[in-house]
């Protein structure tokens, strides 16, 4: 329905926003004065350039993947959006150390 879409649309642009931010915060605590400039430009570079096209290109071949005759197994296919994440998780989960002193 539509208010499902703008409530999704809605959501992903908070995530979105949320943690670009995050991201850029990250950068400006933890990166060498020296280098901030170029991670903050490699970031960009990663999120608006090489890699929303990596994206784009690799969840249209998954999702060609998932469609039989004209139909898409949805959920085979958000399974396979959701456990690469889910795993990239866990990884954060255990291996950030917090702030360096």
């Amino acid at each position: 329905s539509p208010v499902h879409v703008l409530l999704g649309l809605s959501f992903h642009g908070f995530a979105f926003t949320w943690t670009a931010v995050v991201a850029q915060m990250y950068l400006a605590e933890r990166v060498e004065a020296a280098w901030r400039t170029r991670a903050q430009a490699l970031l960009g570079l990663m999120t608006g350039g090489v890699g929303s096209l990596a994206g784009y290109l690799a969840c249209g071949a998954w999702l060609t993947s998932c469609s039989y005759a004209g139909r898409t197994d949805w959920p085979k296919y958000w399974a396979g959006l959701s456990l690469p994440m889910a795993a990239i998780l866990m990884f954060f989960l255990l291996t950030y150390r917090g702030k360096r002193q």
